[in-house]
């Protein structure tokens, strides 16, 4: 998608639409006519942004595989919640999201996930990204990825990107939450490293000391996690936004304003 009215922004990130929104409040309608299909001067320039993307996962020992990605093609807001209108893409054209944007091309825009994770004792548990990712090394983040469509599917075999985000905590963390105890914040627009990214909360039953004891973390995404207590978060924000990823200072800003905090 070129667009969203995205092309005029200064910003870094823009959020295209608020929550809260839960699980049966978000729709996902899936069709090959909403794939990204490039063109073949496209896909040259994907194959040199893969290329490089592999030497670089080689050089620092980390794996780095083509698999298929959820694309938003557009959305539809009703008095019901939201319709997201998905198609196929794939991680490889992901790798030139930033050269396609600047050429003012039509984009891959995989669909990512982002998951804030509040305790019992009302922490946020922030993580720091390993160095060896290939996106936002060393910053502080929350927890989350890029929806798989052949892996994050319900039972009853439908897309889901509340269990997209809850597989991905369990991932990166070792700790399982319900899905559909998920709340959607809001849809956010990075256009730093270009896709679009739902954002949800959820609150555990466990304190962050309770929390740190559970976790299995994950060494080749997340290096280590701090809990930040809600009530200082602004302050944290305003300390540390350099080293935070611009995706997740909007999101915890907006997941604030929800709390009213």
């Amino acid at each position: 998608m070129k667009g969203f009215g995205l092309c005029e922004s200064r910003d870094r990130v823009v959020q295209l639409l608020g929550g809260p929104l839960r699980s049966g409040e978000v729709g996902i309608s899936y069709s090959d006519e909403n794939a990204f299909v490039p063109s073949a001067d496209q896909q040259a320039l994907i194959q040199y942004h893969w290329t490089a993307c592999l030497r670089a996962a080689e050089a620092n020992a980390r794996p780095a595989y083509d698999g298929c990605l959820l694309r938003l093609a557009s959305f539809e807001p009703h008095e019901r919640g939201v319709t997201l209108h998905t198609g196929p893409t794939t991680y490889s054209a992901y790798t030139a999201a930033q050269a396609l944007a600047a050429a003012g091309r039509d984009r891959p825009d995989p669909i990512g996930t982002a998951i804030i994770v509040e305790t019992a004792d009302d922490c946020v548990l922030v993580g720091r990204r390993s160095a060896r990712v290939a996106h936002n090394p060393g910053r502080y983040f929350g927890f989350g990825g890029l929806c798989d469509p052949t892996m994050d599917r319900n039972t009853s075999g439908h897309i889901d990107l509340f269990l997209s985000a809850a597989r991905e905590l369990c991932e990166e963390s070792g700790m399982d939450v319900e899905p559909r105890g998920l709340l959607c914040v809001g849809l956010f627009y990075d256009l730093v490293n270009p896709h679009p990214e739902l954002c949800f909360s959820t609150q555990l039953q466990w304190t962050a000391r309770q929390c740190f004891e559970r976790m299995r973390l994950e060494p080749a995404e997340v290096d280590s996690i701090e809990a930040v207590p809600i009530g200082s978060l602004r302050d944290f924000l305003r300390r540390r936004e350099p080293q935070i990823c611009e995706t997740f200072v909007a999101e915890l800003s907006a997941y604030l304003e929800l709390r009213r905090c």
